[in-house]
């Protein structure tokens, strides 16, 4: 079984689980509550599974949202680690370009003087 699973839903699903709360998810990572809301739906249906028992006003995790919790977290942080190395090497390539041109640049300007 292959489930495509997004950053967002993720995001949204955690923030639910930490506030135990649509509308104060949606306030932490500023959406819409009805975002937050398709998102956790959109997560449930990609697992075929529920995340979330809703009573009334409560909201407490299901055993499967239990088990998603620890390996969202995780999944998310190395995504944004990896970010985060890949935008620093594709800096560190565009430094070593520009210092590239820069010294063919005075080398051409040193050899026509």
């Amino acid at each position: 079984m292959s489930a495509h699973i997004t950053q967002q839903q993720l995001r949204a699903f955690l923030a639910v689980a930490r506030c135990r709360s649509f509308t104060q998810a949606a306030k932490m990572l500023a959406y819409s509550q009805s975002a937050i809301s398709l998102h956790v739906k959109t997560l449930e249906s990609a697992l075929g599974t529920h995340l979330f028992e809703r009573c009334g006003q409560q909201i407490e995790l299901t055993p499967s949202g239990h088990r998603l919790q620890g390996p969202a977290a995780a999944a998310l942080e190395r995504l944004e680690s990896l970010t985060s190395e890949l935008m620093a090497a594709m800096e560190d390539d565009m430094t070593a370009l520009t210092d590239s041109r820069s010294a063919q640049v005075i080398s051409v300007q040193v050899g026509s003087e």
